[in-house]
């Protein structure tokens, strides 16, 4: 490789005894990785007879927020394995290239076999052109856990951007949707445990209802902070945690409405308008539904009013 750029920019390599675990882990993704883990030691048993053979090409999908590293910290704590993490920005940096750095991130991983590697954001291989994509697939289709001990884990947030022959080059797929009932209350006896704290678990989990993993760690992580100088949680507790820490649902659809929403000062004129329009009973009951214990339902009703706001139009 010349040297615009060099394999040090491009990946490390990670001994088992150095994987630490970053915390909290989201309980499904966790649970998927040891499947996956479950079907490599079967398949190698039975491999050793040449009747099967694994790949062990995965990809790992799910929106924003989605705790998507766990997947290989798990398969390289667990069995154990060397995890070679690559960034795939910088694989794609010089896409004259690309071949070249992909040929040799395969040979390294194979030197280094038995292995991980994690390409995270898959998706950038379909963004960059039909060159990046056909370099991608035709280099990892070359190495396998049954041939060489090679496992390959990509992940990405976009799957609806991945190029079919992204897709061909996994065997395997294992997706996610929003955060579980089960993630997030796992999550929260694992922060907040109720031998130690007498925080309202249901209240938290509804009020984190449709947040990602991210969003909803970094809540229980905040409000494990605040508990040290104070002891009762409500309501009213976690909206002033959301409002002084930043902590804004970025997984879910509206948290980029809420950045927007937070930089914008409405204008007299604007709230004249919105007077005008909405007849004051109607704000009335708006404001006791927000200073009642209807959190849900007064977030619902604003998400609603800022998808069709007539004062946009």
């Amino acid at each position: 490789m010349g040297e615009e750029t060099s394999l040090a920019d491009v990946l490390r390599v990670v001994p088992p005894e150095d994987i630490k675990y970053r915390g909290a882990r989201q309980h499904s993704v966790v649970t998927a990785a040891q499947t996956f883990i479950a079907d490599l030691r079967a398949a190698s048993e039975i491999g050793e007879s040449g009747t099967v053979q694994m790949a062990g090409r995965v990809l790992v999908a799910g929106p924003p927020g989605t705790d998507l590293p766990s997947f290989p910290e798990t398969v390289c704590y667990e069995i154990p394995l060397k995890m070679i993490p690559v960034s795939t920005v910088n694989v794609l940096r010089e896409p004259a290239r690309v071949a070249e750095v992909m040929t040799a991130v395969v040979e390294l991983a194979r030197r280094e076999a038995p292995a991980l590697l994690f390409f995270d954001r898959v998706e950038l291989f379909a963004d960059s052109g039909p060159w990046s994509v056909a370099c991608l697939a035709d280099s990892v289709s070359t190495i396998g856990w049954t041939e060489n001990e090679v496992i390959l884990v990509g992940t990405t947030n976009c799957p609806e951007r991945l190029d079919p022959s992204v897709l061909a080059a996994f065997d395997r797929a294992f997706t996610f949707a929003n955060a579980s009932d089960e993630d997030r209350s796992l999550l929260i006896e694992e922060i907040l445990p109720s031998e130690e704290t007498t925080a309202d678990r249901g209240l938290i989990m509804e009020f984190t209802d449709g947040w990602s993993f991210s969003d909803t760690k970094r809540l229980v992580e905040m409000l494990r902070l605040s508990m040290r100088t104070r002891a009762e949680v409500n309501r009213r507790h976690l909206e002033e945690l959301v409002e002084k820490h930043g902590i804004i649902p970025l997984g879910g659809t509206g948290g980029r409405k809420e950045i927007v929403r937070r930089t914008q000062t409405p204008s007299s004129e604007t709230l004249a308008k919105a007077e005008s329009l909405y007849p004051d009973d109607f704000l009335d009951q708006l404001y006791l539904m927000a200073v009642s214990d209807d959190y849900v339902r007064t977030q619902q009703v604003v998400e609603h009013l800022n998808d069709s706001f007539p004062l946009d139009s």
